[in-house]
């Protein structure tokens, strides 16, 4: 197998090919954590916006539980008066 040149750069500041490649890797970085720092952003604000709902409801079946303990028959007032006992 014959090879047209080196397999390594070996110098490293005439290289077209290889030059500048960290300032590109870094862009890509930085894309990569701005999109995923936006995407974190938007799950912590969905977690947010679902506890807040979560706290609505328990609330509303908490109030509703209250309200039907209100509304709930007692014992002592569970006997019906007959007309008949009454006469």
């Amino acid at each position: 197998m014959e090879v047209d040149g080196p397999s390594f750069c070996s110098n490293k500041r005439k290289c077209d090919r290889h030059h500048g490649w960290e300032e590109l890797k870094a862009a890509d970085f930085a894309l990569e954590d701005k999109v995923l720092s936006q995407r974190l952003a938007e799950m912590a604000s969905r977690e947010r916006v679902l506890r807040l709902r979560m706290e609505e409801l328990e609330a509303q079946l908490q109030a509703r539980d209250a309200t039907a303990t209100l509304l709930a028959p007692t014992k002592s007032s569970s006997h019906v008066t007959k007309v008949e006992d009454i006469s």
